[in-house]
């Protein structure tokens, strides 16, 4: 299994990390690349309350309730 150690370089508004080659690239590719990790994506519950939800209310129409 592939370790990573060390500072990690990531940018505060897009969370690219800067690579070894000092190109910035997604978190995901990078820790991909360097360990064995693989990813799955899903929504938190913060971030479904916060952006989802209110998008998904904005697309229903008036008189019905978003789930």
């Amino acid at each position: 299994m592939k370790t990573l150690q060390g500072l990690l370089p990531i940018c505060s508004y897009c969370k690219r990390v800067r690579n070894d080659g000092d190109y910035w690239q997604q978190v995901e590719s990078y820790v991909s690349d360097h360990s064995d990790a693989r990813f799955s994506h899903g929504i938190c519950p913060d971030c479904y309350e916060s952006v989802v939800r209110p998008q998904l209310e904005s697309l229903t129409p008036p008189g019905r309730k978003a789930s």
